[in-house]
């Protein structure tokens, strides 16, 4: 299932798509399948440009340097790390919930007019879009409908701000939505839902198709259809929906918002924008605290201290590089240990515990050669 899906989507018009639910939609929305190639087969060169550097430290007082990836959605690297760790997974759950409450997941976009606050990249336009959008959930559920969601704020060019978002609620005439909408915010009305589908990928007639052969060959997972309309196709599983679904929402998230709003100081979309909001019912996966457990080597935990961003240590300890990361070191007048094998082992300057060892790290470091476990002087 899962390898015909992948074979699909190396044809020119893709694989996944939403369709629109609305009276004013016409084409199905293609999703460009080279971007979600690059999330199942990351460039191996791509690598996360900032992390931050820790030290571990082990009961024998020696040490090893570790870097760990900075996690933000604008960097290219963490982000499809992110979507694959975090979001699809949580898309499927949402995928699951929506099939319990009788409702299809669905992509949504509100838009501000121009001039309206809502619009603006501030914090009064941020607290304004908030209050909007809470007013909108208010009404679907004051209509007795669930209105559960994953959302986030998009800066475009011309420097405005609209939501999109996943949500989970009942049909809505998209010009009745758009009412909603223009009433809420006092002249805004453009408005676009989507069900969450994909196309089949055994009879998908192409972008060129006439619009009705296009909407038989759309998957709308349950309690939508649930197969193709034109050939019967009917997916194992849902797996790809949610991970096309993701992608399409954490694009959003990857955009240099720093940059964009450099010269407006004031914005706080850099700081709002790039954050997931979540309603409270919505699904999310919960991330397990892993406890440090004894090291065989010195039957101690080892302690691991923050030293510092990348970015900010690279001027002043140039030495700290990728290649200390396969080095483990001990202080002046100590000895290898056994708690990283794995590691060559490299005499410091630094006596135990003073200045954490950062004096190493003043000049760059010749390549490491040798075997692995071999000790190295400085």
């Amino acid at each position: 299932m899962v390898r015909q899906l992948e074979r699909s989507s190396h044809t020119p018009d893709g694989l996944f798509t939403c369709y629109p639910i609305g009276d004013s939609a016409h084409t199905p929305v293609v999703k460009d399948t080279d971007q979600h190639q690059s999330l199942n087969h990351p460039k191996p060169n791509l690598k996360c440009q900032g992390g931050s550097w820790f030290q571990q430290t082990c009961g024998h007082g020696n040490w090893k340097w570790v870097w760990v990836p900075c996690g933000k959605w604008s960097c290219k690297c963490c982000h499809g790390r992110r979507i694959r760790e975090e979001m699809i997974p949580e898309i499927q759950m949402a995928l699951e919930l929506a099939k319990e409450r009788c409702q299809t997941l669905k992509f949504l976009t509100l838009t501000a007019c121009d001039g309206y606050l809502g619009g603006e990249p501030t914090t009064e336009g941020g607290n304004r879009r908030r209050l909007d959008y809470q007013h909108l959930a208010q009404r679907v559920r004051r209509d007795g409908g669930v209105f559960e969601y994953l959302k986030v704020a998009e800066l475009t060019k011309r420097g405005r701000v609209h939501t999109h978002a996943l949500v989970i609620m009942p049909y809505i005439n998209q010009k009745a939505l758009s009412a909603y909408w223009k009433k809420i915010t006092g002249g805004s009305y453009v408005v676009d839902i989507e069900a969450v589908g994909m196309k089949c990928p055994r009879c998908w007639p192409g972008r060129a198709a006439p619009r009705f052969r296009r909407k038989k060959s759309m998957i709308i997972p349950p309690p939508g259809k649930g197969s193709c309309q034109n050939c019967g196709y009917k997916p194992d599983d849902y797996t790809e929906v949610a991970r096309y679904a993701a992608w399409e929402a954490g694009k959003y998230l990857c955009k240099a918002l720093d940059q964009e709003t450099a010269s407006r100081p004031e914005a706080v979309v850099v700081r709002r924008v790039k954050k997931l909001s979540r309603s409270k019912n919505w699904p999310k996966v919960k991330k397990e605290k892993k406890l440090a457990e004894p090291c065989e080597g010195c039957l101690k935990a080892h302690e691991t201290t923050f030293v510092g961003t990348a970015e900010k240590l690279a001027e002043e300890y140039p030495g700290l590089t990728d290649e200390v990361r396969a080095l483990a070191y001990y202080p002046r007048l100590g000895t290898p240990c056994g708690c990283w094998a794995n590691s060559v082992w490299v005499g410091s300057k630094a006596f135990k515990g003073e200045n954490g060892g950062l004096v190493d790290m003043l000049l760059f470091l010749p390549e490491p050669g040798g075997k692995t476990g071999q000790v190295r002087d400085r």
